[in-house]
């Protein structure tokens, strides 16, 4: 980090969080940073050890798809629509728990199976699917290729899975990065990391990776979803040119299963089964698709009112405001501070009655302080984030040091939406 850089992060810090939080930030980065980097239980990919899969040996059929052995390792590709498949190797040692995954039931379809040459196919009216003797897989539609992958190679915790990009091929998607919109020639890794409050272009990562992307050329286009949580770095081909060792893409994970879905364009299409099979956010209200208004200005509910009358004074439309952090008890999740908002509800509900909605910010950071109700409700639920000694996981927050609910368990889903 350069210096300048460093210095905005600071003085952000200090005037946002106060001396004492901005200080504990400070010195969680540099604990988070130690562990990442000396202790993290994820090894460097670097170091990994990988061996490329053996010569296939066995081809048996099962629903809607095909087993292929080769040698140790086996390979399951199972079609779950006519144009979506679901490529895993070695599933029996994964024991991954389906978190990305929303819709587990799917229609009966038809998916034809034969030799053909040195090679396996699969198809079905959408998609078809060629399995090589050395472990290799395309996927066409119709008589395009739309994706070749590379013989994966695999290793005790992590796998490289390697494929050879189009000429003319352009990829998108990751989720949220500070790179260009078109990722080729980008390294995007998947290990969500706040940034300190300010980033700059090329700064990775960001706080919301997401495993998947689209890759578009000349002959059609295709969605990738990779069912991994695990830290990995995708690498996207460095230059559009020949086929060559420089013109792929490898995705480098060092744990967790190889397993990914793969879907044929159009991209429109893809998203749309993508969405089916991850889930989909439900229609916002009405009101949601207003002005919203937010700004870390309004300190009380003064500035809530005349924030209010102006926008009606001047005959501006507004369906939203959003408070952020001022509105707390000293930051802490589900307060309201009586002393610059004594009058919340009452204000909140003329607002609402003008036909503007109040949104406050609701931070997953609960301040670990047995004092606080929530806190104490959320030990004695068993909710929060442990490290693998069994204590809680605390971090930094705007409140102070902070426990963090354990999403991925649908009790605590349950106790946080009460």
């Amino acid at each position: 980090m350069k210096l300048g850089q460093l210095i905005t992060k600071l003085s952000t810090g200090l005037a946002m969080a106060g001396f004492q939080n901005a200080m504990q930030a400070i010195a969680y980065s540099f604990k988070r940073s130690f562990w990442e980097t000396k202790k993290k239980p994820c090894p460097d990919a670097k170091n990994l050890l990988y061996r490329t899969c053996s010569t296939l040996t066995n081809a048996e059929p099962m629903a809607q798809g095909m087993r292929f052995s080769f040698g140790p390792d086996a390979l399951i590709i199972a079609f779950l629509a006519p144009d979506l498949v679901k490529i895993h190797w070695n599933p029996e040692t994964s024991t991954f728990p389906d978190y990305g995954i929303a819709k587990t039931q799917w229609p009966e379809i038809q998916v034809q199976s034969q030799k053909v040459a040195q090679a396996w196919e699969l198809q079905t009216a959408e998609l078809r699917v060629l399995v090589q003797e050395n472990g290799e897989i395309q996927f066409w539609q119709k008589e395009k290729l739309l994706h070749h992958a590379l013989p994966p190679k695999l290793g005790n915790q992590g796998w490289k899975q390697t494929s050879i990009a189009q000429t003319d091929e352009c990829f998108y998607g990751m989720g949220e990065r500070a790179h260009p919109l078109n990722l080729r020639g980008t390294s995007c890794r998947l290990w969500n990391h706040d940034p300190g409050g300010i980033y700059w272009p090329g700064d990775d990562p960001l706080y919301l990776g997401i495993p998947v992307y689209l890759g578009l050329h000349h002959q059609g286009s295709y969605l990738i979803f990779y069912h991994n949580t695990h830290d990995a770095t995708i690498h996207f081909a460095p230059t559009q040119g020949k086929h060559s060792d420089e013109a792929q893409v490898q995705a480098v994970f060092t744990g967790g299963p190889l397993k990914y879905f793969f879907i044929p364009g159009p991209p429109n299409r893809a998203i749309s089964r993508y969405t089916e099979l991850t889930g989909r956010s439900p229609l916002p209200p009405q009101w949601a698709m207003g002005y919203h208004q937010s700004l870390i200005a309004y300190q009380n509910e003064a500035d809530l009112q005349a924030l209010h009358q102006g926008f009606v004074q001047n005959g501006l439309p507004l369906s939203v405001i959003h408070l952020d952090l001022e509105y707390m008890d000293g930051f802490r999740i589900f307060t309201i501070d009586a002393k610059r908002f004594p009058h919340f509800q009452e204000i909140a509900e003329k607002i609402n009655q003008a036909g503007t909605k109040i949104v406050g910010i609701v931070d997953a950071g609960v301040k670990a302080d047995p004092q606080y109700r929530v806190y104490r409700e959320g030990k004695e639920a068993d909710v929060f984030c442990k490290l693998p000694n069994g204590k809680s996981a605390l971090g930094p927050v705007w409140p102070g040091w902070c426990a963090f609910p354990d999403f991925t368990n649908p009790k605590v889903r349950e106790w946080w939406g009460q």
